[in-house]
């Protein structure tokens, strides 16, 4: 503005905008007028379609099955299992997973779910029908409600697990 009027570019600016939104408007209605079926149905169709692959393997932490008094024959003591000897300490927590699977291709499981000391990852593998009758076998005896509980929602994953 170097004698008082003010420039037009300001103007310029602002229908080149407003005619560039009309011509961006236009270009996806007459993109969709061509198509064959609305375009959420489309989106729609194509994700129900996609096939997931079956489960094969489910990660459970160690309290799932129950206290180690109980489930230690099946996935062993609560501790660490790179651990020599047992912790002295109650207050400490392990988080420990038991890893239910249905395939026994251990290799790619040891993959999947690797035992790394480091990291404190630390994983138990039980075949899936052995936790589906250490489930069954203590849920018949439990006279613990709260364990019962506990034992009956496992089950209830793994069962689910087997449907899919």
């Amino acid at each position: 503005m170097p004698d008082g009027k003010p420039t037009k570019a300001p103007i310029i600016i602002f229908g080149t905008m407003v005619l560039m939104s009309f011509v961006a408007v236009a270009a996806v209605f007459i993109a969709h007028a061509r198509r064959s079926e609305p375009y959420l149905q489309s989106k729609i169709r194509r994700v129900r379609h996609q096939v997931r692959p079956p489960v094969t393997a489910i990660a459970f932490n160690y309290a799932s099955f129950g206290p180690q008094e109980l489930a230690y024959d099946l996935i062993g003591k609560e501790q660490w299992q790179w651990q020599p000897t047992e912790s002295t300490d109650p207050s400490t927590r392990y988080d420990i997973k038991v890893v239910v699977y249905t395939e026994a291709d251990l290799d790619k499981l040891g993959r999947r779910f690797p035992i790394i000391e480091e990291k404190f990852m630390d994983y138990r593998y039980v075949k899936y029908d052995d936790a589906v009758a250490y489930l069954d076998a203590q849920i018949a005896k439990s006279t613990d409600p709260d364990l019962t509980k506990t034992l009956e929602a496992t089950r209830e994953k793994l069962r689910a697990m087997e449907q899919e």
